[in-house]
């Protein structure tokens, strides 16, 4: 989708311990036409991320959001894949050792 959109996700943490997860995420990106991504959201761990990358669209119903984001607490900027279908998404995370994966829904307005 070329443009903004906005919405909120909501999450599931799957292995990443028993930390207290925020699970509502707003968020707002802009995408062009040359499928850039740029864009902000509330992150799992309570606190505002900025992000900007690539958006690689497989087809009319997939696509892959390559991206470098900010706002998180072990590294200043990290690497983020994002998996989606429709309005489903799935994303590797990691805590400290533990390695598990984010699954949500997409609420687009």
């Amino acid at each position: 989708m070329i443009g903004w959109a906005c919405g909120i996700a909501l999450s599931m943490h799957v292995n990443l311990g028993n930390r207290d997860y925020n699970y509502i995420h707003p968020y707002c990106q802009y995408e062009t036409e040359q499928n850039y991504i740029v864009g902000a959201y509330y992150n799992s761990i309570y606190k505002p991320s900025f992000f900007a990358g690539y958006k690689w669209h497989l087809n009319n119903n997939a696509s892959i959001d390559s991206v470098l984001v900010h706002g998180y607490e072990q590294y200043p900027i990290i690497p983020m894949v994002r998996f989606n279908y429709k309005y489903l998404f799935a994303m590797p995370a990691l805590n400290n050792d533990q390695v598990g994966v984010v699954l949500g829904v997409d609420f687009k307005f």
